[in-house]
């Protein structure tokens, strides 16, 4: 059977609310700093993504490559006239 003895230090527990023996209590404003590393993390994956979409519709030109080809004016045919053949023109049959 199971001895009995003397209570000791180990027998007294203070009420602490933790669970574990090494666990020490979460510092404050810790759940702030999480959703503060998600914000940034957010808006960081959402700028890249942005670049992205851009670069592939070809709206954001990163490397100064090619410019976009501008207006060139064309030239206007200017009408000439033609001089009458010396040639007579056949007879239509109707």
């Amino acid at each position: 059977m199971a001895e009995s003895f003397p209570p000791d230090r180990f027998d007294e527990v203070p009420d602490l609310k933790r669970v574990g023996a090494h666990r020490a209590p979460a510092p404050k404003g810790r759940g702030w700093i999480a959703f503060l590393v998600a914000v940034v993390a957010t808006l960081v994956l959402v700028g890249v993504g942005t670049f992205a979409l851009f670069g592939l519709n070809d709206r954001i030109d990163f490397f100064g490559g090619s410019q976009s080809p501008s207006a060139t004016p064309t030239p206007t045919p200017t009408p000439t006239e033609v001089a009458p053949s010396s040639t007579p023109r056949p007879a239509s049959s109707s």
